[in-house]
């Protein structure tokens, strides 16, 4: 099944979201997932899925807005018109929870990459295709916006920077050693004044 996932993010540009208390997205998440004809987690799903992203807060964070964007976006359209039968949803859902470990949800109300990243592998969880894109173009573009795989990128080429500021700061020492002991050997030879 294709979602329109372009529509889903225009929707969520649109809406202003605000993190709700954990039982009320919890309680959203369960009606979406009844509407979808899925069973509703179960209070030990819950909380699995929600300590699979590594902090149980996100975790609650994330399932928070995968609700949102399920009950107030074309994504929750989507999905019901294909009536999902998908009886593994809590397996799925630490998936892609646990694929989005480290991913920093207090940014999901400002960063439109942060919540791209959040439904793109919601989709992949769950095996469902983007609306327009080919599986190579989905994958390229989960990549381009994978939170952890661009920190690693950071992280990888601030070391560069810094390895590289560390050899420039020692040829420069070193530079300046051999002038300071050229011109201690040039004051040293006889008749310099």
């Amino acid at each position: 099944m294709a979602v329109p996932l372009a529509s889903v993010l225009a929707a969520l540009d649109a809406l202003p979201y605000a993190p709700r208390a954990p039982a009320v997205g919890r309680a959203v998440l369960n009606d979406a997932l009844r509407d979808l004809g899925l069973q509703p987690l179960e209070d030990k799903d819950f909380n699995a899925a929600a300590a699979s992203a590594g902090d149980p807060a996100r975790g609650r964070a994330l399932l928070d807005f995968l609700a949102f964007a399920v009950a107030l976006t074309p994504l929750g359209s989507a999905l019901a018109r294909e009536r999902c039968t998908f009886t593994d949803a809590p397996r799925r859902l630490r998936a892609a929870l646990s694929s989005l470990e480290g991913a920093p949800v207090e940014q999901l109300a400002r960063n439109a990459f942060r919540r791209e990243e959040v439904l793109r592998k919601f989709l992949h969880a769950f095996d469902l295709s983007v609306d327009g894109e080919s599986a190579g173009q989905a994958a390229a573009r989960l990549e381009a916006v994978d939170f952890r795989r661009l920190r690693k990128t950071l992280q990888r080429e601030e070391a560069e920077r810094k390895r590289i500021a560390e050899e420039w700061a020692r040829k420069q020492a070193e530079a300046a050693a051999a002038a300071a002991a050229a011109a201690a050997a040039a004051r040293a030879q006889p008749g310099y004044e």
